[in-house]
């Protein structure tokens, strides 16, 4: 999704995507879901990929519900700021090759974070 996102960007995806940027900074666990979801959500509405948001929508359901956030490393927020920024560039700059690996290097530090959170195997 990063890729096409970085292909068919338009000004208003790239205000928006912008806008959900810093999370680390919000106390609301809610409000920070809602941002950080948010922020993948965009990229796959930018993407022009319909079948992507419909796809994702129960794994977002999971990642509410299912995770112990309380255990995350104290910086684990941080780093989804700079992670996101850096994705971000690279849609915003148009290169879906650095959008694309920004994105696969997001995505499987996230898988670790989650596995070591995930209540049904560390309860």
């Amino acid at each position: 999704a990063a890729r096409l996102a970085a292909i068919r960007r338009t000004n208003n995806a790239i205000q928006e995507m912008e806008q959900n940027l810093s999370i680390s900074n919000v106390e609301d666990e809610a409000v920070r879901y809602v941002k950080n979801s948010g922020f993948h959500e965009l990229i796959m509405e930018a993407s022009g990929n319909r079948l992507l948001g419909l796809v994702a929508s129960p794994v977002f359901d999971v990642l509410k519900s299912r995770f112990r956030r309380e255990d995350l490393e104290k910086n684990h927020w941080e780093r989804v700021d700079n992670e996101h920024r850096e994705i971000f560039g690279h849609i915003e700059a148009g290169d879906p090759d650095g959008a694309e690996s920004a994105m696969t290097a997001h995505l499987r530090r996230l898988e670790s974070t989650y596995e070591s959170i995930d209540i049904t195997t560390h309860p």
